[in-house]
This record gives structure tokens, C-alpha cells and sequence, in this order.
């Protein structure tokens, strides 16, 4: 028998669950606060880059300087990495680069490291050359980001 004393038991749960699963969207509305409203020092070389974000990506160790010798294509030998910018603000880091060989590419990734050195990553195709044309764009689009799919390609 279901008596209407359930109801409210139910939705609680509901909402519960509902508030749960919240945390775990792809919402970057808190990285588009931070990046209006916070100072980020451009970094010049990615071997300035916190150590554990260097560890989870070792193939950026590589990465040609920003309009360093880069090849965009899958033909020939040299690097097929190269830096846009890197930039951070307190625990926030910001790294957009280009990806050659078959299929060009970009990327950009938004990195917190919270207190236990763990890492959340966002991550964007769309090709950001700039600190200010990123800042720019997440003024009026807020889906920019999505969480990191844990490969890199």
C-alpha cells in the first residue's frame, strides 16, 4: 500500500540525489568567475608549470615555445606541440596549445589544484591564442569547458 505519508520521503530523496549528481555536471560558471575577475600572470615556459599538472600530461615537457619551430602536420620529423600561453592565478592554471600530425588541433585546459595536490581539469578544442580572447569568449558563452575526458590525443 502506498499512502500519501511517502510523498515527502520520496521527493527528500529525489532532491537529495538531484543535489548530488549537480556537482558533478560539466558547470564551469565558477572557472568563468575566476577568470573575470582574478589576475593571471602569463607564464613564458611550460617548464614553470606545476609539477604535478607536468606529470599527468608528460608529453607538454616537448612543447615548442609560443611561435616555436612546430609541425603541423603528419609528414616529416619535429615537434607537433606548441604553446599558445600558459597563465595561472593563486591554484588556477590555464595551458592552450596547438596539437599537429594527422588532424590538427587545439587545446586548452583549465586546471585547480586543490590542498590534497588534486587536480581538476577542464577541457576545450576551441582555439584560444590569447588569455584575453579567452576571457573575452567566456563572457558571453558559458559552455566553453568540459570536464577532462582523462586522455590526451
Amino acid at each position: 500500500m502506498f499512502s500519501f505519508l511517502w510523498h515527502p520521503i520520496l521527493l527528500s530523496t529525489a532532491v537529495t540525489i538531484a543535489s548530488l549528481s549537480y556537482g558533478q555536471t560539466n558547470d564551469t560558471s565558477d572557472w568563468n568567475t575566476i577568470l573575470q575577475q582574478s589576475i593571471f600572470r602569463e607564464i613564458s615556459s611550460i617548464k614553470k608549470v606545476n609539477k604535478n599538472i607536468l606529470a599527468k600530461f608528460p608529453s607538454w615537457k616537448k612543447i615548442s615555445k609560443h611561435r616555436g619551430q612546430f609541425n603541423p602536420t603528419d609528414l616529416g620529423g619535429g615537434r607537433r606541440l606548441r604553446l599558445f600561453f600558459v597563465a595561472r592565478t593563486a591554484n588556477h592554471w590555464i595551458i592552450s596549445y596547438e596539437h599537429g600530425g594527422r588532424g590538427y588541433h587545439t587545446h586548452c585546459y583549465l586546471i585547480t589544484i586543490d590542498s590534497q595536490n588534486n587536480l581538476d581539469i577542464r577541457e576545450s578544442e576551441i582555439k584560444f591564442e590569447s588569455l584575453d580572447y579567452l576571457k573575452a569568449l567566456a563572457k558571453t558563452d558559458q559552455n566553453l569547458f568540459s570536464q577532462w575526458r582523462g586522455y590526451e590525443y
